[in-house]
């Protein structure tokens, strides 16, 4: 649960350095161990107007990957599901 906390903060981290006005991509590894395979990852914005994940994947062999952009600095959480 560290990493999940850890990665979380370094998501969050990601999002607010990135610049307004313009999209910047990003990439979030991580490493989750005792996980099993196609557990889903997801995003979440700390914001009460939208709940919605604004990414998601899966754990394989103990790992996860997102990539996608950003228009500007979001405030969120990485959870498992």
């Amino acid at each position: 649960m560290r990493h999940v906390f850890t990665t979380s903060l370094l998501c969050s981290m990601l999002f607010a350095s990135c610049s307004g006005g313009k999209s910047d991509v990003y990439t979030i590894r991580g490493e989750i161990e005792g996980l099993p395979d196609s557990t889903v990852v997801l995003i979440i914005p700390l914001a009460h107007t939208s709940e919605a994940p604004l990414a998601e994947t899966t754990v394989i062999d103990g790992k996860f990957e997102f990539t996608g952009t950003t228009d500007e600095p979001i405030a969120s959480i990485l959870t498992v599901k």
